[in-house]
């Protein structure tokens, strides 16, 4: 996965809103997640098919952080929901 990588929510993945973050269940895989609010602000944004670099300038004007450590960190992230299947990418 890279910048140019598109990703976009699972359509099994189940998930609802507890205080303003994210709680998800894989129903196939009996697997519950949670996560905080950042992790949380990028599911909504990838509800639709979205560039991973799309989502980096979404955060970068949201958040205080520079671009490599959010470059960084939200493909180590993605990467993780991938293979939990909780995404596609393409």
């Amino acid at each position: 996965m890279d910048v140019n990588t598109k990703v976009c929510q699972s359509r099994e993945i189940d998930s609802t809103d507890l205080n303003g973050e994210k709680v998800m269940m894989n129903l196939d895989k009996g697997k519950y997640f949670a996560l905080n609010l950042v992790g949380s602000r990028i599911w909504e944004i990838i509800k639709d098919e979205i560039c991973v670099k799309d989502i980096i300038n979404i955060l970068l004007k949201e958040y205080d952080v520079d671009k490599e450590t959010c470059e960084s960190n939200v493909l180590y992230y993605l990467g993780v929901l991938k293979d939990e299947e909780l995404i596609t990418a393409k």
